[in-house]
């Protein structure tokens, strides 16, 4: 079984290559993305790669993924997600 990381949950605690350095370090397999990490997807998955992890899931806000699923499928195809998750909707 693999381990999953929520990145949101360590948003105040960056930077980045830390936390991914931390995660690989106690074991954890995936992480899972959101709007935070997404600004140069190419530089996080390197990050990712050199700590062992996989980003198999990421959330997206219902707006990104209405008005620009093509920028969407670009940032999760740079990052390896094949699950786009929608975390939130106004009621």
């Amino acid at each position: 079984m693999n381990w999953s990381f929520q990145l949101y949950s360590a948003r105040n605690f960056q930077p980045w290559d830390g936390v991914l350095a931390m995660l690989g370090k106690l074991g954890y397999a995936q992480v899972e993305g959101f709007g935070g990490v997404y600004d140069d997807p190419k530089a996080f998955r390197a990050e990712l790669d050199k700590n062992g992890l996989a980003m198999p899931t990421g959330h997206f806000s219902i707006d990104a993924l209405e008005n620009d699923f093509d920028g969407v499928r670009r940032t999760a195809d740079a990052l390896g997600i094949t699950l786009l998750i929608c975390p939130f909707l106004m009621p």
